[in-house]
């Protein structure tokens, strides 16, 4: 990677990709991750996409933080704050970052 950075941002990186495209890049994310050892700010609407590289999610609903925890906590222990509706829209107010 060019520069070695020690944090990226990453908006929504794997939103308009088919299954199988974005399960490789999100594959590739994670060796680059781990090989280069930078941090990063993953932002998705799309928990499934969250569950696979997250370490920490925080949840945004109009620009507000509701919700926030480590992710193995956090996704068997999520708050009331959202309901179930929510959590399957892919599209929304919703905004769940990983980091």
């Amino acid at each position: 990677m060019i520069g070695n950075p020690k944090f990226i941002v990453a908006d929504e990186p794997v939103s308009a990709l088919d299954v199988t495209v974005r399960a490789q890049v999100l594959d590739l994310f994670n060796r680059l991750q781990q090989q280069h050892g930078f941090s990063c700010l993953f932002i998705s609407h799309d928990l499934g996409v969250v569950e696979a590289v997250a370490d920490c999610i925080v949840v945004m609903c109009a620009g507000e933080i509701v919700e926030s925890g480590q992710r193995a906590l956090y996704l068997s222990n999520r708050g009331m704050t959202i309901d179930e509706d929510s959590w399957r829209r892919v599209d929304g107010p919703l905004e769940m970052l990983s980091v």
